[in-house]
């Protein structure tokens, strides 16, 4: 886990890229998997890491559990045979003042956009906790993720993740970003940052390839 947030602070990552096993018949480990495709510009699929934890004569790969704790996310296959990843399950409870926030974020029509592969996305939900989250209003990026909706709805950000309401008066600002700062912004008053759990920092946010 420490390789892959170490090389994460700030996530260059091309859609669909990956690497296999090592050219001589072997498999590589799963740290060289992870350090390789994130030095390359690269998306680890769960796929991938499940490949490289298990030799090909091996009768079962991970749980998902576990892959989901090490990447933050897990493949899904769709009715029509696509694959589509999920992210895992926001772990904290919110405080009652997360949760009041999150309303009236919500409230105000701002929206987090984000990617599903993407570890500052993830740590930002977690710092709502998941009471909090599930009132948010928020947009997957990644063409690959779960509800995707289209490039059109992710048009000008440039960053995950980023938080805007639709006239970018209010809020519009990217990067990982703790709650308080979301509560000045949104002129939410008597916000404590005292009764908030802290939570490691890995950056600031995941920036998108130039074009």
């Amino acid at each position: 886990m420490n390789t892959l947030i170490g090389f994460c602070f700030i996530c260059i990552l091309a859609e669909g890229f990956s690497f296999g096993s090592s050219g001589n018949g072997g498999h590589t480990s799963r740290r060289v998997v992870l350090e390789k495709a994130l030095l390359g510009g690269g998306v680890v699929t769960a796929g991938l890491v499940a490949d490289t934890i298990c030799p090909p004569s091996a009768a079962a790969a991970p749980p998902i559990s576990v892959i989901a704790e090490e990447l933050g996310y897990f493949p899904v296959t769709t009715t029509n045979g696509d694959v589509t990843y999920v992210p895992k399950r926001v772990s904290r409870k919110s405080s009652p003042q997360a949760i009041e926030l999150a309303k009236v974020l919500r409230e105000k029509g701002v929206t987090m956009y984000g990617a599903y592969w993407c570890p500052h996305c993830s740590r930002q939900k977690e710092l709502f906790g998941l009471e909090a989250w599930s009132i948010m209003n928020y947009v997957e990026c990644s063409p690959k993720g779960y509800g995707f909706q289209g490039q059109k709805m992710c048009k000008g950000v440039e960053g995950y993740p980023t938080f805007r309401d639709k006239t970018g008066k209010i809020v519009n600002v990217s990067g990982e970003r703790p709650l308080e700062f979301l509560a000045q912004e949104v002129q939410f008053a008597n916000f404590d940052p005292t009764l908030e759990e802290e939570l490691p920092a890995i950056g600031t946010a995941c920036k998108l390839p130039k074009r």
